[in-house]
């Protein structure tokens, strides 16, 4: 609940700084969170003692900084936070389908046993890390994207995009080596489980672009369509994950992150291309 609950209002004290052009501050902040609980941790093994004790209390100590940093943004230029949350009931659903993915290892269990959903929760935790840079990115390009006009946000998404691309390309083509270092790190018991591995450094990449896309509709005031896009990829990647397990084994969890992103990435485009 510690960990819960210091995430939560991290990443709110951080969206509200890059939201006043603050990418540096709100860089800084996460950092510093990740490396304060890093560090008690890497501690606490190293003086032999139970590392969820000291870990708890490092959470919590973030999370009260979090919350300090919070209180001065209980109000931007005038509105208060509660009013522009009843008014932005698009960017929850948004947010919330985001949160299906979480569903890929019960479905991995409930169709491919414990085996297949271990692989892939190891896999899993390929994904966020991988996506740092785009992340990064977009926090000092959003807020720049908000303020434009029709044109100079056009550039600057098509700029942003491109950089995404390159970024997608070098992932994909380093995506062998990420995985023997996985492969190294989790030991040879979890070596059958590369293909997986594989497809979800190719999904990291895909989202990775998709989310550029996402950028530019939530910066057009259209949150419900991010949201169907996510919500129905994310379907599509769960439909996938089962019949692949089913019929191939572990190695077609596979399916579920590449066919996934893949629909993703196809309906923000041709949503893109439809654009006036």
């Amino acid at each position: 609940m510690a960990f819960i609950f210091s995430e939560l209002v991290t990443e709110l004290a951080q969206s509200g700084l890059s939201g006043q052009s603050k990418q540096i501050t709100a860089s800084a902040f996460i950092v510093a969170q990740r490396t304060l609980v890093l560090a008690v941790v890497l501690g606490s093994l190293l003086f032999n003692v139970k590392p969820w004790i000291p870990a708890t209390v490092a959470f919590l100590i973030s999370s009260i900084i979090a919350v300090a940093s919070c209180r001065s943004l209980l109000t931007w230029g005038g509105v208060h936070v509660l009013q522009l949350l009843s008014t932005s009931r698009g960017y929850w659903a948004s947010s919330l389908t985001s949160s299906l993915t979480q569903l890929d290892v019960p479905t991995a269990r409930v169709f491919g046993g414990d085996t297949a959903s271990g692989i892939l929760a190891a896999g899993s935790r390929l994904g966020t890390p991988l996506n740092l840079v785009t992340n990064a990115m977009l926090n000092v390009f959003v807020p720049t994207l908000v303020k434009s006009d029709s044109i100079e946000r056009d550039r600057l998404f098509r700029r942003m995009r491109t950089y995404a691309v390159w970024y997608a390309a070098a992932l994909a083509a380093s995506s062998p080596l990420v995985v023997w270092a996985l492969i190294q790190i989790l030991g040879s018991d979890y070596a059958y489980g590369w293909p997986v591995y594989i497809a979800i450094c190719l999904g990291a990449a895909m989202s990775g672009v998709s989310q550029t896309y996402q950028s530019l509709v939530y910066t057009e005031g259209r949150p419900a369509r991010a949201a169907l896009f996510v919500a129905t990829g994310t379907a599509i990647s769960l439909a996938s994950m089962a019949i692949g397990v089913h019929l191939i084994g572990v190695e077609g969890l596979a399916l579920g992150p590449v066919v996934g992103q893949a629909a993703i990435l196809l309906m923000f485009h041709l949503d893109w291309m439809r654009r006036p």
